[in-house]
């Protein structure tokens, strides 16, 4: 995925909330989920540099809500564009 086709992803998923801003923790999902790790490996960066982080309840929640719903609608816009 390139630089443009993550920006319109991005703010794909933040138009589907009411206040169109994706919060930091829809941000951070976003991130773990296209760089390929996992969430064991972001805590445990993150835990080594004394950060905060997010929960992995909370990180499931926003995959399964926001993230997944975003990406199959892409995809099935894109699969449509290609037919």
């Amino acid at each position: 995925m390139n630089y443009e086709s993550f920006s319109k992803f991005v703010n794909n998923v933040a138009v589907q909330r009411t206040d169109t801003t994706m919060t930091q923790h829809e941000s951070m999902v976003t991130a773990i989920v296209f760089s390929g790790i996992t969430y064991k490996q972001a805590a445990d960066f993150a835990k080594h540099l004394n950060l905060q982080f997010i929960s992995s309840q909370c990180y499931c929640k926003i995959q399964t809500k926001i993230i997944f719903p975003v990406v199959d609608e892409a995809w099935r816009n894109q699969a449509a564009v290609l037919k």
